[in-house]
């Protein structure tokens, strides 16, 4: 394994990175703390909608030609389309956003293990492991669900705050 090559003004910045991550995920942790299914759902697809917005943004030269109409299915394959975050992640950010359209639209709508399984069934390989690593400390379906959606947020948001050449210098 190579050595780390952060010099004084990398490892600054990576702090910084790490103190906006642990604000970031302190909120994410508090918003999604919950009894309530839906609340889990509906609050982790916004975190995660947000940080997909915020590459797509970064990612386009003149990001305010999309306007503010484009659907949640709409900027998320612009972004997988443009490279900005790799194709692994589609099929668990799709699958999550179906179960979020089932419950705005659907008042008898409950989400089950069976759900679970296949939201576990469209993780990267990447993410599964880190998620049934973690996942054995949890119980309940509620508590599942809502670690494996921060193992995806997570994914996204370190894609969002992690700038390319500290990517690069860590290897990550």
């Amino acid at each position: 394994m190579k050595p780390l090559e952060l010099n004084n003004e990398d490892a600054n910045e990576t702090l910084q990175i790490l103190e906006k991550f642990e604000l970031q995920f302190s909120k994410f942790e508090e918003d999604t703390r919950s009894e309530n299914i839906i609340q889990i759902i509906l609050r982790g697809h916004l975190y995660i909608e947000h940080e997909l917005k915020q590459i797509l943004e970064k990612s386009l030269a003149h990001p305010e030609m999309l306007g503010d109409r484009l659907k949640f299915s709409d900027f998320t394959r612009l972004v997988f389309a443009i490279g900005a975050l790799d194709l692994e992640y589609y099929s668990v950010i799709n699958e999550l956003n179906k179960f979020r359209n089932k419950f705005a639209h659907d008042l008898n709508f409950v989400f089950t293990e069976e759900h679970l399984n296949k939201l576990e069934e469209c993780l990267s390989n990447d993410l599964r492991d880190y998620y049934l690593r973690s996942k054995e400390q949890y119980n309940t379906t509620i508590d599942k669900t809502r670690n494996l959606i921060f193992w995806v947020w997570q994914t996204i948001i370190a894609e969002n705050i992690i700038p390319k050449h500290i990517k690069e210098k860590l290897n990550v």
